[in-house]
């Protein structure tokens, strides 16, 4: 028989045998590669639960500002007779806040007044100004004459006879402009199976869940309890289409709505400024340049006052930046001094101009990181939305032409509406 040609077989070696698992190393990678995952949906969770946060204060914003305007015109709180200064005086026609005698912007805002009018006493006159003013304190009686660079700020009257001076006490001024809806349900549980109830104010005078199995058959509910976290105030301001023109009846209302407000602070003293932490939340900044013209907000130079600690100079860093505070988000509002030749004689509170105050809201879209010092100025620069703005009117000299902003902490929305005053 013929010999094979082919190269002789080389026997194969064998299949080792399955393994019964997997190694301790692959172990630790598994384990690794897991761990990794976790850690990145776990810090999903703050950045998540900060946004459902961020959506419900809109939403609770937006529902508030449209309440607050419903009321502007149920409670007919433009009506002029019904205004008051801090002091409980009357605030109608004849005095210089009157609409149609100046048809100057003004701010309604009886919570704050409420707070503090007792705090402040006998200097009632000091509150006449937002944002608030540490050093005005007239001997006179309202109308006030300060500068240019704030709105007054007034009150309704007192129709109960328990305040001095006669004006809104806290207790109405918290139920009219405190938004109700953020309810408050009782979560102790005193039993495994009993679920979270209302919390209300009964006729007794106590606060207690409802219902309540141990009530009298003589109790009764009176009012669901609320949080109290979203306050609102006004800021009224001829429209754009009252800016001469015939009259002085139609203004842009805006609802302002706080979420978290603080109403009761001490003044600045100059000669003692306050700490970072306890910065007033309402404060005023000059606006240095307007370097987008004024068109839609745009990119604007906020800078510190000169009266406020000299103009910064003795703030430390952690003071100037508690000053300028502003984030992305926030609103300001940029006031100013506008021209009208309808106003004669001229005013002696506005440097004997034919003019009045306008103001409008602002929403922060970006703030520089840091308050830096330029020209001798300490500043901060930011980017707003809104309307169109004058940088200043060339009718009006200096420094009366100078536009101002209002920085106040905690503002999450404004609203606004066309209403004539005396509607």
């Amino acid at each position: 028989m013929p010999k094979s040609l082919s190269p002789p077989r080389v026997p194969r070696p064998a299949s080792p045998a399955p393994r019964a698992g997997v190694s301790l190393l692959e172990v630790l990678i598994a384990m690794f590669v897991i761990t990794i995952g976790l850690l990145g949906v776990a810090a999903l969770i703050p950045t998540g639960h900060f946004a459902v946060v961020k959506s419900t204060e809109a939403d609770r914003a937006a529902a508030c500002g449209r309440a607050a305007l419903s009321e502007v015109a149920t409670r007919e709180m433009l009506v002029p007779t019904t205004w008051r200064w801090p002091t409980g005086n009357y605030a109608g026609p004849g005095a210089a806040l009157y609409a149609a005698q100046y048809g100057d912007a003004f701010a309604i805002d009886p919570l704050f007044i409420a707070q503090n009018v007792v705090a402040v006493a006998p200097n009632y006159s000091r509150l006449a100004a937002f944002p608030y003013d540490s050093d005005y304190n007239p001997p006179g009686t309202p109308p006030p004459t300060w500068g240019p660079y704030f709105l007054h700020r007034i009150t309704y009257a007192d129709v109960s006879g328990t305040m001095t001076p006669a004006v809104l006490p806290p207790s109405i001024a918290n139920r009219i402009f405190t938004f109700g809806d953020d309810l408050i349900f009782e979560t102790e549980r005193t039993e495994p199976d009993q679920r979270a109830r209302a919390s209300v104010l009964w006729n007794t005078g106590r606060v207690g869940p409802y219902p309540d199995p141990t009530a009298a058959t003589t109790d009764f509910p009176l009012l669901q309890q609320n949080a109290g976290h979203y306050t609102w105030l006004l800021t009224v301001s001829p429209a754009a289409t009252e800016i001469g023109g015939t009259s002085f009846r139609k203004y842009t209302v805006s609802a302002v709505v706080s979420h978290r407000r603080d109403t009761v602070y001490l003044p600045i003293d100059p000669s003692n400024p306050p700490d970072a932490e306890n910065m007033p939340p309402e404060r005023l900044a000059t606006v240095v340049s307007f370097d987008g013209g004024g068109y839609g907000g745009g990119d604007v130079t906020l800078g510190i006052p000169t009266g406020v600690a000299n103009a910064g100079n003795n703030f430390d860093a952690a003071q100037r930046e508690a000053y300028l505070k502003v984030k992305p988000g926030n609103w300001i509002m940029l006031l100013g001094v506008k021209y009208d030749a309808r106003i004669s004689p001229p005013r002696a509170d506005l440097g004997n101009q034919q003019a009045r105050r306008v103001a409008n809201w602002y929403r922060v879209v970006s703030v520089d990181d840091e308050v830096v010092q330029e020209s001798g100025n300490w500043i901060r620069r930011v980017t707003l939305d809104g309307p169109d703005w004058e940088p200043s009117d060339a009718l009006i000299p200096p420094p009366f032409n100078q536009s101002h902003a209002v920085l106040m902490d905690d503002v999450i929305g404004v609203y606004t509406k066309t209403i004539e005053v005396g509607e």
